[in-house]
């Protein structure tokens, strides 16, 4: 079973499956922004940080409670790209694959895979749903 996306991947991507989402109203609401960069991280991460945290908080995917997901993301990211780019000749390529299988799976919680892209759409449009429970109780 596939963990329920973040309603505002859902809004990006759109409602391809036409479910019941919450209405904004309804929505928990947490505080908007990019988190602070923890201070552990290692170097690599704390450019890949600088890169993609800007960029997600823009398109409203994350706030400032997503930062250990981010935060895993980025150590996954500077981790894989030491391995893949330190190789010696003894070692393992099965490192450099699982790390690069759990940077996948955080970047598919944060929205980050190409295919997520595919299915998002510029932040502001309303699907005819949503623009039909906006116009609910405006008088015609």
């Amino acid at each position: 079973m596939n963990p329920a996306k973040p309603l505002a991947l859902v809004r990006l991507e759109g409602n391809r499956g036409k479910q019941k989402i919450p209405k904004a109203s309804e929505e928990v609401k947490l505080p908007p922004g990019e988190p602070g960069m923890p201070g552990w991280l290692l170097p690599e991460a704390r450019k890949e940080w600088a890169r993609v945290a800007p960029r997600l908080t823009a398109v409203r995917v994350l706030t400032d409670v997503d930062a250990a997901m981010l935060a895993a993301y980025c150590q996954l990211w500077a981790r894989w790209r030491k391995a893949e780019t330190g190789k010696r000749k003894n070692a393992s390529p099965a490192v450099g694959l699982s790390l690069l299988r759990e940077m996948r799976m955080v970047c598919r919680e944060l929205g980050m895979t190409p295919s997520a892209r595919a299915r998002m759409v510029v932040p502001g449009e309303v699907a005819k749903d949503e623009m039909d429970d906006l116009m609910d109780g405006v008088a015609k």
